[in-house]
């Protein structure tokens, strides 16, 4: 049995990286603050206050987390099997259309059922997205990066088409009809937009954490992605393993998909896809190509611990707050910085 000291120890190592970067970026925020002639501590304390200073921006910070928690789960289960699923975003959309279609087709069901419904179709369709690079990368070993990152633009395009030429609303914006009542995930904290999604989220952390550290098969997919010759070697099957670990994760992209339609859209709307806020941002390269290197190895340097959850709330948490209380911040240093 470990001693104390060393879980003490283990502990400390664990959460001193992110508490580190976190104090260095906060360092490096507060000179920049300093030199726009503002007070540091002012502008940190709106930002907290903003972000956690009472129920409702709590619920906002929590529900600004809760794609990013899915989104990283998502990225978490490929990368632990040693692949970069770079599709994440693809299969969200995947599930994105599907929750669409199945939330206003789907007439006279209670809304328990209308919901699981709903959700098992996004995550089949997410799951059936990431099939086709799961047959490349085993079959003819096409690496995922490339036929993920193609499949992104395909799925894009497919939603697009969809959702203006097939299933398009009368109206001036191009987008779905909206999902029925009965198909509207649970408000958790009206009027906030925080609902039940982020409860699926947690409960499905914890899930895949007992599923990669106490099963055998969470054991299979880990060494596959350590040291997939010796697992093989050992009798592991590499190619089932991965063909799973890749379904799992669309699974869950799908998913993300439905939780954004579900309750943050009430739609799937061309002038708000949740890609190009969300998966575009952290899982694929692209415009923001850094912040999404950084919350993915984030993620894997403390899975099955608290990596993807503190990435997710560590992103949203300093939005909530400027958006809520430092405005004035946020446009004075641009001004100051950026003259016109």
């Amino acid at each position: 049995m470990k001693s104390p000291q060393d879980l003490l120890r283990k502990s400390a190592l664990v959460i001193a990286p992110p508490v580190l970067a976190v104090l260095a970026a906060l360092a490096v925020g507060a000179i920049i603050i300093l030199f726009t002639g503002e007070n540091p501590l002012s502008a940190y304390g709106a930002l907290f206050v903003g972000a956690f200073g009472s129920i409702q921006a709590l619920a906002d910070t929590l529900e600004k987390a809760t794609p990013y928690l899915f989104g990283g789960l998502a990225f978490l289960l490929a990368a632990r099997a040693g692949l970069f699923n770079i599709g994440v975003e693809g299969q969200m959309y995947a599930g994105a259309i599907v929750a669409a279609i199945l939330g206003f087709v789907l007439h006279g069901l209670p809304p328990v059922v209308h919901v699981l419904i709903v959700l098992a179709g996004a995550a089949l369709a997410g799951g059936a997205f990431a099939a086709l690079p799961a047959v490349l990368k085993v079959r003819r070993n096409v690496h995922e990066v490339i036929s993920t990152m193609m499949l992104n633009y395909i799925a894009y395009a497919m939603t697009a088409y969809l959702t203006v030429h097939v299933f398009a609303d009368a109206g001036a914006v191009a987008q779905t009809p909206p999902i029925l009542p009965s198909a509207v995930l649970t408000a958790l904290l009206p009027p906030s937009r925080l609902n039940s999604g982020f409860l699926i989220a947690v409960v499905l952390a914890v899930l895949l954490w007992v599923f990669l550290f106490k099963t055998p098969g969470g054991f299979d997919l880990r060494i596959i992605g350590l040291n997939r010759t010796a697992a093989e070697y050992a009798g592991v099957n590499g190619r089932r393993v991965v063909e799973l670990a890749f379904l799992g994760s669309g699974v869950v992209a799908g998913l993300m998909g439905a939780e954004r339609v579900l309750e943050f859209m009430g739609a799937l709307s061309m002038l708000s896809h949740p890609g190009m806020v969300y998966g575009y941002r952290c899982f694929t390269p692209g415009g923001e190509q850094s912040a999404g290197r950084d919350s993915c190895s984030d993620s894997l340097r403390c899975p099955g611990k608290w990596g993807v959850g503190h990435v997710a709330y560590d992103e949203c948490s300093p939005r909530v707050g400027a958006h809520s209380r430092s405005t004035h911040y946020r446009f004075h240093c641009r001004r100051e910085l950026f003259p016109a």
